[in-house]
């Protein structure tokens, strides 16, 4: 049997083995084949797949950039009115700088609203005003769309110091304003400021005189109080506060009439005679009966901020007083607190400024957007009204949009989905960084500049009538944030020059002598509580009525009534920063005792 086997073996192996050897051979070679196929079509099909892939996102990147950097336009919808601000600026030295420049400042309005069915939001002309400020003389003027003039206000500094003095030169500013019908060129509807200005000195006073009836009544004194120190010897630009006073009738405010009239007189033209007679008109001012309209007090000392302030309405507070009500206790009525909000993404970073990415105007500039995120206005019932200061990172520039909210259900509380009563769109041209110290600063030739800024004033409904009693409304809300309009013409915000435009358009709409205070004075003086009562009303606010009573016009709250949904908050902000201040130093106290601890076990060992 082994032989057969073997002899099988034999002829297997030397028969069919060559045969499975040529087949195997043919087998592997056609699968070698077909690896080598497939290998090379996969590598195509990987260099193809990655050149498609790089190309995609090669335009992808290309148009994402593109879409990124691209400026876009804000959508602008229901617009009550539109302006467009052309600055011009002249002058500078090498010397002096931007204090030595010539500034006019002309203010186109168009009228937005709807034309049929279709809304019109470029308007149609409406009025024009001017400002101009030269070295010795600011001037006022308001033009109807005939550019006929319908009210204009002047204003000429004298300045005087008698000798050495702490503080330095005293400038008595003189503006008179007047509104003129058209066709006349003269105006018996005329009122004046005095202005009380120390080069060194804790505070700035403003009296307002109006003509009634042929007699000369003093009207209102604006003080604006300087800080401690750096106000001191720099002035406003580090504020403190502002008190609005009303005068009370008194028969000694005629000595304050004789004074004004010997200082504009030539029978005193001596340097000591005019100082003292400037002294004594302040005096006699700071010494008539008044009654308060509102004292506001800042938190900030140093002006690099914005800043956060506490508005008492018909009273002074001493700074117990103030303390006390931030616990708290004590009287809170009338006391509102104005919050500050802070938006660092995107901001503003220093150094950073002018760094661009892109190029014109399909350009960002990432560092060089808004830190302030807005105001918000408090009272012991939660929240009155809201401004909101919203910028943006891609596609609209250096543009700002203002958001307006006001309590007008009454709860304390803003819902920004039903609550909104405005918004107003600021920019400038073209995206410009304008900044007078670069521009015209020390050590740079005299300069002749222009550039300018376009506002679109927009309400939340397509109702023309409703949306300007809305933007009324925002018009009070600036009324009551006296500081931090004063703040607001470029370093801290842009509100300062958002209200001097509502100002002028709020005026043209109502040309009353009365009005004319609001473009004329950040603080709206001879028409503030009118401001202050109708903002309080419109948030359902008891306030109201015990305010209106204080200042006399108690028809502004007839028929008037609160809202019941109002209830008393405690204020938690200040033990919460006790809680955690307290904590911090409990934890602290801890470690270091354990740390002490330790060390003396070591030192035992």
């Amino acid at each position: 049997m082994k032989d057969i086997d073997s002899i099988v073996d034999s002829f297997e192996h030397k028969h069919l083995g060559k045969k499975h050897s040529k087949v195997g051979d043919a087998t592997e070679k056609l699968s070698d084949r077909v690896m080598d196929a497939f290998s090379r079509m996969k590598s195509k099909f990987v260099i193809g797949t990655a050149i498609v892939a790089a190309s995609a996102a090669l335009i992808g990147g290309y148009l994402w950039v593109e879409y990124a950097l691209g400026r876009q336009d804000y959508p602008i919808r229901n617009v009550v009115f539109k302006a467009q601000e052309e600055v011009k600026i002249s002058g500078g030295s090498e010397d002096k700088g931007s204090d030595e420049i010539d500034k006019e400042v002309e203010i186109e309005f168009r009228e937005g609203g709807v034309a049929g069915d279709v809304e019109s939001k470029i308007g149609t002309y409406h009025l024009l005003t001017k400002r101009s400020i030269s070295a010795d003389l600011e001037r006022y003027d308001v033009h109807d769309s005939q550019y006929q003039r319908i009210a204009s206000a002047s204003k000429r500094p004298e300045r005087v110091q008698s000798g050495g003095s702490l503080r330095a030169k005293l400038v008595f500013n003189e503006e008179l304003a007047e509104v003129t019908k058209p066709g006349e060129s003269k105006s018996d509807k005329h009122y004046s400021n005095y202005q009380f200005i120390p080069e060194r000195g804790w505070k700035e006073r403003e009296v307002t005189v109006m003509d009634e009836n042929g007699d000369r009544v003093l009207k209102k004194m604006l003080t604006e109080h300087r800080t401690p120190i750096l106000g001191f010897f720099y002035g406003l630009n580090f504020r403190e506060g502002t008190t609005l006073e009303e005068f009370l009738p008194s028969d000694h405010a005629k000595e304050f009439f004789e004074t004004v009239k010997a200082l504009d007189s030539d029978k005193v033209m001596s340097k000591g005679g005019r100082e003292r007679l400037v002294e004594k008109a302040i005096d006699i001012a700071e010494a008539l009966p008044k009654i308060t309209i509102y004292r506001s007090y800042e938190d900030g000392i140093i002006d690099w901020f914005p800043q956060e302030s506490t508005i008492y309405l018909g009273r002074k507070a001493n700074w117990f007083q103030r303390f006390a009500n931030s616990w708290g206790f004590g009287d809170r009525t009338m006391r509102f607190r104005v919050e500050n909000h802070w938006d660092l993404w995107p901001g503003n970073i220093p150094g950073l400024e002018n760094f661009e990415i892109g190029a014109g105007d399909d350009s960002i500039k990432p560092f060089a957007k808004a830190n302030n995120g807005g105001y918000s206005i408090h009272d012991k019932f939660g929240e009155v009204a809201r401004i909101e200061i919203k910028d943006f990172f891609f596609h609209y520039g250096q543009d700002l949009v203002h958001f307006y909210y006001l309590d007008l259900n009454g709860d304390g509380k803003i819902d920004k989905e039903t609550e909104m009563i405005g918004k107003v769109l600021y920019g400038i041209s073209h995206d410009q960084h304008i900044d007078l110290d670069e521009l015209v600063g020390e050590g740079r030739q005299k300069q002749f500049l222009t550039f300018s800024a376009d506002y679109v004033f927009m309400s939340p409904t397509s109702d023309k009538e409703r949306g300007t009693e809305l933007m009324d409304l925002c018009g009070y809300i600036e009324t009551f944030l006296a500081d931090a309009i004063n703040r607001g013409f470029g370093k801290h915000s842009s509100l300062g020059y958002i209200n001097r435009v509502r100002s002028d358009y709020m005026f043209f709409k109502d040309p009353e002598i009365e009005n004319m205070s609001r473009p004329l004075t950040e603080e709206s003086t001879l028409v503030a509580k009118h401001d202050i009562v109708e903002l309080l009303k419109s948030a359902g606010r008891p306030q109201a009525i015990e305010i209106a009573e204080h200042y006399g016009v108690n028809d502004l709250v007839e028929g008037y009534e609160p809202s019941s949904d109002l209830h008393v908050k405690f204020p938690i902000k200040p033990y919460a920063i006790l809680l955690l201040g307290g904590g911090a130093v409990a934890g602290l106290t801890y470690l270091r005792r354990r740390n002490r601890s330790e060390e003396n076990d070591a030192r035992r060992d």
